[in-house]
């Protein structure tokens, strides 16, 4: 009896004393607190409507932490969580990292990817779609940008892989080639399902046709493509994988005639072959010519009267006439294999350059020269002021009578020649071991270096980012000619 008594004693204390203290700043659903404060349901407390002096003071001790004023609410996380840039979510009440995606994209839609608890733009290319700043995630800065390449587009599962203008269009932006297949048709609309036959039917119907994209891409096939002309603005890609796209020209046609009179016209990762006057023929239009195999025509490319022609990162070998010619044309040549061009009664070698339009643009930079003949030099810049020849490799190329020569009116330098008439003259090295190529035996020629070569890491400034395969230069480390050795 004494035991209950006890308890029952106990019982009545903690029922008259030990439950009664009440916080007056507690509330637990929405409303008024009856004393001009609303409840701030978020955190069960008791505020002023405009967050002023009234707000609850923190209680001293243990529990003042949990009572203390939140610095963000998650509705005005964006602008209550900038001070610290890693803490940009709200949690409970204080400025935290973020841990996932989710959290970001509901706080700020325009920087969507959560990483290392800060909230960026992106991490992959999958948060740069749609992206008003470009299609590409540059990881290092966290931020979306343009496409330089074909193969950013790609990796980054944009489908066809094609980067035009800084974007990666979709399949259904772009004009389609797939000549022999199976439901081609020249006179469609260029859609994946149902592809222009030719070339020439996509160009035409870009030309003629309101608001149709300006980029065709032509699938790998086994049958050649007919040769092609463009006379408006356009973009001809082959697609990347399978077999080669190949476009043959004949005794009276280029494989490309490129004619848009004050337009542009780019060709990329095509196999050109044959052609009269020339494999591509490019008259007052600005051309870039891309990743090209350009072979078994009269010259190679004939550009004349074009503001610009852009060569870059192709092959150019086995044109009888030669395998640049350019009249009236400023000229960007760069990280180009250009041999077994010209022969000896040819006015051709390698490339000449004849009067450009103005002098905003002449350059023929790490471009590797080899076993080409001709009338004149190799390289030959004639009625204009000195165009630029920089870090090339000009080898074992010859002019009429058998002599060798390689550069004539250019300014060269850095250029790796066995021409006495250069070699030695200014920065052009003099004494440095030959040229080593994979290989030159026919019929695989390939013009890429090999450890222990001449003009490796002695290139002078000027140089391009990368080489013809697309591999990086070194800053400080370039080589000579269009090949670039990795480390």
């Amino acid at each position: 009896m004494r035991a209950w008594a006890v308890l029952a004693a106990i019982g009545v204390a903690l029922g008259a004393g030990a439950c009664t203290r009440v916080n007056p700043d507690y509330c637990s659903r929405p409303g008024p607190c009856g004393d001009g404060r609303v409840c701030d349901i978020d955190y069960n407390v008791c505020r002023l409507p405009d967050g002023g002096p009234g707000d609850a003071a923190p209680e001293a001790g243990a529990d003042a932490a949990i009572d203390a004023p939140p610095e963000c609410r998650p509705a005005t996380q964006a602008a209550d969580c900038t001070a610290d840039a890693q803490k940009p979510i709200c949690v409970d009440g204080r400025c935290a990292g973020c841990t996932e995606d989710a959290q970001c994209l509901a706080r700020d839609p325009a920087h969507p990817a959560c990483a290392s608890g800060a909230c960026v733009q992106c991490t992959t290319a999958l948060h740069c779609a749609g992206s008003a700043d470009g299609p590409i995630c540059d990881t290092t800065a966290r931020a979306c940008g343009p496409c330089a390449r074909d193969e950013q587009c790609a990796a980054a599962s944009y489908a066809p892989g094609v980067c035009v203008g800084g974007g990666c269009p979709d399949a259904d932006g772009v004009l389609w080639v797939a000549g022999g297949a199976t439901g081609c048709t020249d006179s469609g609309t260029g859609a994946q399902a149902a592809p222009f036959c030719s070339i020439g039917a996509a160009a035409s119907y870009a030309k003629s046709t309101a608001g149709a994209p300006p980029v065709v891409v032509v699938a790998p096939a086994a049958m050649p493509y007919p040769s092609f002309e463009v006379k408006g603005s356009l973009v001809v890609v082959g697609a990347a994988g399978g077999d080669e796209v190949v476009v043959n020209g004949d005794a009276s046609h280029p494989a490309a005639s490129l004619a848009a009179s004050g337009g542009t016209v780019t060709l990329r990762r095509l196999h050109l072959h044959g052609g009269t006057p020339a494999v591509v023929s490019c008259t007052a239009t600005t051309c870039t010519l891309e990743q090209l195999a350009i072979e078994g025509g009269t010259v190679g490319v004939q550009a004349t009267s074009a503001p610009l022609v852009t060569v870059r990162r192709s092959q150019i070998w086995g044109n009888p006439g030669g395998g640049i010619s350019t009249l009236a044309s400023d000229f960007e040549v760069v990280n180009n294999f250009i041999y077994l061009n010209g022969l000896y009664t040819s006015a051709i070698g390698a490339a000449s350059f004849f009067q450009t339009s103005s002098d905003a643009t002449k350059r023929f930079v790490n471009n590797t020269v080899w076993l080409n003949l001709g009338q004149g030099a190799a390289v030959a810049c004639q009625s204009m002021t000195a165009a630029t020849v920089l870090n090339g490799i000009v080898w074992q190329n010859t002019h009429t009578g058998g002599a060798v020569s390689s550069v004539a009116g250019c300014d060269v330098s850095h250029t790796l020649t066995d021409d006495p008439a250069v070699a030695g003259l200014g920065d052009n090295p003099a004494s440095t071991p030959p040229p080593l190529f994979v290989s030159t035996t026919a019929p695989a020629f390939d013009l890429h270096l090999q450890a222990g070569s001449g003009g490796l890491g002695i290139g002078g400034p000027g140089a391009p980012a990368d080489d013809i395969d697309g591999e990086p230069r070194p800053a400080g480390r370039i080589d000579l000619g269009a090949d670039q050795i990795t480390p």
